[in-house]
Parts: C-alpha cells; structure tokens; sequence
C-alpha cells in the first residue's frame, strides 16, 4: 500500500500462471492483443522466419511478400506490447 491506498494490481491466475508476454498482455493491458494479426503466436513467427531465412524454398514465392508484411506487423505488435507491459508493470512497482 503506497500512501494508504491499496494498489491496483494483479494475479498470476489472470495470466493462467505463465509468464510470458503473451500470458500476461491480457491482464495487464487487455485493450492489446495479438488475435487481429494473421500471424498471432509467436511460436508460429519463429517458424515462418526461420523458413524465410533458412529454408526459403519451403514458402512460394508469391507467398514470401505477404508472409514478410506478416511477420512484421507481428514483431511491431510484440514491440509495442513489450513497451505498454514496461510501462504497466512501472505503475505497479
């Protein structure tokens, strides 16, 4: 309690007790999520980029464009949730 006001905050079984970025998005900022992206998982991410990177052959061609727009409207999305998490967790603390 700071101030004698109890803190806003939150629990680990809103985050389903994992931990990851993801995990806790939902109960620390749940006006963003992922679930409006083609590519919304990033487990799913690291495999499209690894193909693009290494194993090139395994996308079309024509696909390869639209799979790269994919993957970095992902990584813009995890870029900004990592900075609202950031800036959340700092109100917490």
């Amino acid at each position: 309690m700071a101030g004698g006001q109890p803190r806003r905050g939150w629990t680990a079984a809103q985050a389903r007790r994992r931990t990851t970025a993801a995990a806790v998005l939902p109960a620390l900022v749940p006006e963003l999520g992922y679930d409006d992206l083609a590519i919304s998982q990033g487990d799913v991410a690291s495999l499209y980029l690894s193909r693009l990177l290494f194993r090139p052959e395994l996308i079309p061609e024509a696909e390869r464009p639209t799979l790269r727009r994919n993957l970095l409207e992902y990584c813009k999305r995890d870029t900004w949730a990592t900075v609202k998490l950031v800036e959340k967790l700092r109100e917490l603390v």
